[in-house]
């Protein structure tokens, strides 16, 4: 049997934790928002800014756990409101480019 490594996790609060917006980023209801990882942190998604986007709760961040709110949508998200490329957040989270 082969042992298959588990992929390596990149951590930074400080980045995680800046820049929250205060509502949901993909039906832009206001309070309660979570933080949710556009690539989980199970698939070696990595706690950061890039990986981030925030969603309703109980509703936007329950459909995005079910994958009902594509992760390309939230790729998106992510990419105009940090204002870089999607290929950019999709190399940054682990991602293979489109």
């Amino acid at each position: 049997m082969v042992a298959v490594p588990k992929p390596q996790t990149v951590h930074d609060r400080r980045d995680w934790h800046t820049g929250l917006v205060g509502y949901c980023e993909w039906c832009k209801k206001g309070p309660p928002v979570e933080k949710h990882h556009v690539r989980s942190r199970g698939a070696g998604g990595p706690t950061i800014r890039l990986n981030r986007v925030e969603l309703c709760v109980p509703g936007c961040h329950e459909r995005a756990q079910r994958y009902q709110i594509p992760q390309d949508a939230l790729i998106a998200i992510v990419a105009a409101r940090e204002g870089v490329t999607e290929q950019a957040v999709r190399v940054a989270i682990g991602l293979e480019a489109p």
